[in-house]
C-alpha cells in the first residue's frame, strides 16, 4: 500500500501580475495500492501504443474501459484521500476548500459494474471563494481549455471563439455553474458543497441524480465549439 503527504506553504507567490500569498496545501493519500498503479500505468502504455498505430481513440477508449472498471477495486480497496486544508489569500481575494474522499466495500471478488463501483464513494467537498479570485480562476480555465482546443479546432471557429471577449465567457461560465447549482453565490463568495455518500449527491442543500449531473459534466462539446 502507498500512503503520502504532501504539505505545501509559500508565503508569497507572484501569478499573472498579482500576488498570491499566504497559500497552504496539506494532501494526504492512504491506501492506494501500488500493484494497481503499476497496472494503470501498463494500460496507459498499451492506450498510447495502440493509438499511435492509428487505431481509432473511439475503438481504444472501448478496449481500455472494460480492463480499467476491474481494476478500481483493487486500486482504491482501502483508500483514503484528504485535502485540509485548501488555503489561498490573495490581492483578489481568498480562498477557502476542503475534502475528503475513501472508498468502501469494495473487495477483489466485487462486480466491474460502474454503479456498484459509484455506490461504493464516499466524498465531502466544501468551497468558498471570493468573486474577483473565482473570476480570474475561471479566466485560467478557460484560457488554459481555448489552448487545447485550438489545436483541434478548426480557423473557423478558432476566430468566432476569439471575437467574444474573456470578461463574457468567464460570466457565461459562472452563470451555467450557478444555473445547475454547482455554485452558489451570496455576500461576494462563491461556495460549493458538495457530498456523495451510498450513491446519493446533495450539491448545494438540493439532492441531485449524481451521475447524470456527472455525465452532463464529462459531455464532449457539440461539434463546431
Amino acid at each position: 500500500m502507498i500512503n503520502s503527504e504532501l504539505m505545501l506553504n509559500a508565503r508569497e507567490v507572484l501569478l499573472d501580475n498579482s500576488r498570491f500569498g499566504p497559500i497552504a496545501f496539506n494532501l494526504t493519500m492512504n491506501g492506494l495500492n501500488a500493484q494497481a498503479i503499476r497496472k494503470f500505468q501498463s494500460l496507459q502504455e498499451e492506450m498510447d501504443a495502440n493509438l499511435n498505430s492509428g487505431i481509432p481513440p473511439e475503438q481504444v477508449n472501448a478496449m481500455m474501459m472494460g480492463q480499467m472498471m476491474t481494476l478500481l477495486p483493487e486500486l482504491f480497496n482501502q483508500a483514503e484521500i484528504r485535502i485540509d486544508p485548501l488555503s489561498i489569500e490573495s490581492e483578489l481575494g481568498g480562498m477557502q476548500a476542503q475534502m475528503e474522499f475513501s472508498i468502501s466495500g469494495l473487495d477483489a471478488n466485487s462486480p466491474a459494474d460502474p454503479m456498484f463501483l459509484f455506490n461504493a464513494i464516499n466524498l465531502d467537498i466544501a468551497v468558498d471563494v471570493d468573486k474577483p479570485l473565482m473570476l480570474k480562476l475561471v479566466e485560467w480555465q478557460l484560457t488554459a481549455a481555448e489552448a487545447q482546443q485550438a489545436v483541434a479546432g478548426s480557423s473557423q471557429s478558432r476566430r468566432a471563439e476569439s471575437n467574444i471577449p474573456m470578461d463574457q465567457k468567464v460570466n457565461e461560465n459562472l452563470r451555467g455553474l450557478l444555473s445547475e447549482n454547482w455554485l452558489v453565490f451570496e455576500d461576494g463568495i462563491y461556495s460549493s458543497q458538495i457530498s456523495l455518500h451510498n450513491g446519493e449527491m446533495i450539491m448545494n442543500n438540493q439532492s441531485v441524480d449524481a451521475m447524470s449531473q456527472l455525465m452532463s459534466q464529462m459531455a464532449p462539446p457539440p461539434p463546431g465549439n
